[in-house]
């Protein structure tokens, strides 16, 4: 802020201590207004450097100051490292009516300033770095524009000042407005940008992409399929360099070094993604692998190619130099879209490939943005370096650029988009149908299932039923063995006992033949005591004989009682309860166990002690199965 009021206070006093000097330059006549373009001499005007950048147009304008301008020397360039120059140049319209003389904007920042009618300065502003509203005249192609009156002579200085990097003004321009608008198509296309209807149909174009691009991202996670993932990263990143490319179009923005950078952003991202959706989409690693290779490693080169333009933007290089490197760089950029087209041509002349419109879409987009631009861009390199007159037919793509690149952008945005949405509708019927059939086999599957649980379940009840069959003849068997076994047991032990069971029977019979005998020698003498006519001696007799017949009778029973319990136990038990004198039945089983083993042994003897209760009475019991017990 000091070093600035020194310098004006300096300049102040310039005029009280300089000798007069007559540095002005000579003062440029307009002779006519049907030339579109004036390219001024050199000797018309002057140039300074401002190494600052911060001189104020007060001190500039200062007549003192004037002697620091120069003639621009080409043997006297810039460093490239200043970024601000000022340009003092007298225009003089020597006609007899008005003139309407642009001034375009040569730097980032051009601000024009000149004395009206009046001997008013005036302040007009145009270039990329002003915002729409602060640019003057034709604010879209960044020309300011002033009125010289018949005769009019104005003085005009003119800051010129570059965001990024130094510049050399090496020339000075004017328009003749009516003149240059009427020049060519390009310019008139250029006009209409600023209408409504087309910055409306700007507008539409980037909706469209952004509309296409959540659509085909749609169909990406319906489908996981690559080719949508990258035609939609193209989709947006394009969408969004249109955006910022337009932008100030549609909105009036300024231009800044951000802007730049995410210029160079999306520029980067959509190629690199448009790269990826064509070796995708046209599988070049199946149908062309050696050339897909190629396709992948060009790719990552020209994102290199994408950043050295840009660093050279932002470094102090000087400007033949910039532009030779810029067009280097940006033919690689015009081979990449040429390799793009040639992908396709190469794809079509496959005979592995079906071609259908899917393919056959994507030509005329990539044959413009391939060969043809190519062409054109080639042409205007000849014409830039070596006054090539470029061809009728590139001036009239020239002239129309803006509407064909608008319908090749539209064409592959709806009509590819809808070949894609058509190529997903098949996608999803086939996944329906491998669904439907899917659910079918599931289905088949499931019955053939049940049929086979059916008929594992109808074998395994035959078999069961059989088993269970086998088990009970099985069981019957073991019974029959079981019953059979119980009754040999019953045998081997009745054997066992026969010999205690013949001694025990032996003491009833032996009463039985006892008392037999007495009762025949009894009845004998019965009979003579009746022949004597002994009376009481036969009665007395008879009595004898009737107890021993009483005698003879319970031992008999007892030997049947023996016997018949003999025959129970060599007999199956019958399994039914009936009351039975258990206290009899002890003492019997327990007389034939002792007999039984005294049969098997004669030195066994042994003393059985009973104590019985004899108010028990009869138990019901199986006496088979007691019995078995007490042996």
């Amino acid at each position: 802020m000091m070093k600035n009021l020194i310098k004006i206070i300096c300049f102040s006093f310039l005029p009280l201590c300089s000798v007069a000097q007559n540095v002005l330059p000579e003062t440029f006549l307009i002779t006519t207004d049907t030339v579109a373009e004036f390219k001024v001499e050199r000797k018309f005007w002057r140039v300074w450097d401002d190494s600052l950048g911060t001189t104020d147009f007060k001190i500039v304008s200062n007549p003192a100051f004037a002697n620091r301008f120069r003639q621009f020397d080409t043997t006297k360039q810039s460093d490239f490292t200043v970024k601000t120059f000022w340009y003092h140049v007298r225009i003089k319209n020597t006609l007899n009516k008005t003139v309407e003389m642009g001034i375009p904007a040569e730097a980032m920042e051009t601000d024009i300033y000149f004395a009206d009618s009046t001997l008013q300065w005036q302040h007009l502003k145009t270039g990329w770095s002003y915002h729409k509203s602060k640019r003057d005249g034709y604010k879209m192609l960044f020309i300011a524009t002033l009125t010289l009156q018949p005769f009019q002579e104005i003085t005009i200085y003119t800051r010129l000042h570059n965001t990024l990097r130094g510049l050399i003004p090496n020339k000075l321009t004017f328009n003749v407005m009516p003149a240059y608008l009427q020049k060519s198509r390009d310019i008139k296309n250029k006009l209409t940008y600023t209408s409504d209807f087309d910055n409306i149909v700007n507008a539409i174009l980037i909706g469209i992409i952004i509309l296409a691009f959540f659509i085909n991202i749609t169909f990406y996670r319906a489908t996981k399929e690559k080719e949508y993932l990258y035609f939609s990263l193209f989709l947006i990143s394009f969408g969004l360099n249109s955006f910022f490319q337009y932008s100030d179009l549609l909105f009036g923005y300024s231009f800044t070094i951000t802007l730049l950078i995410v210029n160079y952003l999306t520029l980067i991202c959509w190629f690199f993604s448009l790269m990826l959706f064509v070796r995708y989409f046209f599988r070049t690693q199946i149908y062309l692998p050696k050339w897909d290779k190629f396709l992948k490693f060009y790719n990552y080169f020209i994102v290199l190619v994408w950043i050295v333009l840009a660093w050279i933007t932002f470094i102090p290089i000087k400007q033949f130099l910039y532009d030779r490197i810029g067009d280097s760089v940006i033919v690689f950029v015009y081979l990449f879209l040429d390799f793009l087209f040639l992908t396709i041509f190469l794809v079509l002349l496959n005979k592995k490939v079906k071609i259908n419109n899917r393919l056959l879409a994507t030509v005329p987009f990539f044959f413009y943005f391939g060969p043809v631009l190519s062409v054109q861009f080639y042409y205007g390199m000849l014409d830039k370096y070596y006054k090539v007159k470029q061809p009728s037919f590139i001036q009239w793509i020239n002239n129309w650029s803006s509407l064909i690149t608008l319908l090749m952008l539209l064409w592959l945005i709806l009509f590819f988009s809808w070949l894609l949405f058509k190529r997903y509708q098949s996608i999803q019927e086939k996944l329906t149908e491998e669904i439907i059939d899917k659910e079918r086999m599931e289905k088949e599957k499931e019955a053939e299932k049940i049929l086979l649980i059916s008929q594992q379940n109808e074998r395994l009840e035959k078999e069961v039923a059989e088993r269970t069959r086998e088990l009970q003849n099985s069981l019957d068997s073991l019974k029959a063995a079981q019953a059979q076994l119980i009754q040999s047991e019953k045998m081997a032990s009745l054997g066992e006992l026969t010999a205690g069971i013949a001694h025990e029977i032996q003491n009833p019979l032996n009463f039985v033949n006892n008392f037999s005998e007495v009762n025949t020698e009894l009845i004998d003498e019965l009979q003579q005591e009746l022949k004597t006519g002994n009376t009481e001696e036969a009665i007395a007799i008879s009595n004898e004989i009737k107890e021993n017949e009483q005698k003879i009778n319970h031992h008999g029973k007892r030997a049947g009682d023996i016997v018949r319990g003999m025959l129970q136990h060599s007999r199956s038990s019958s399994g039914q309860k009936e009351p039975t004198d258990i206290n009899a039945l002890a003492d019997e089983y327990l007389r034939l166990a002792y007999h039984g083993l005294r049969a098997k042994d004669k030195s066994f003897n042994a003393k059985m002690k009973t104590d019985f209760d004899e108010s028990i009475g009869k138990v019901n019991i199986i006496s088979q199965d007691i019995g078995r017990v007490i042996l």
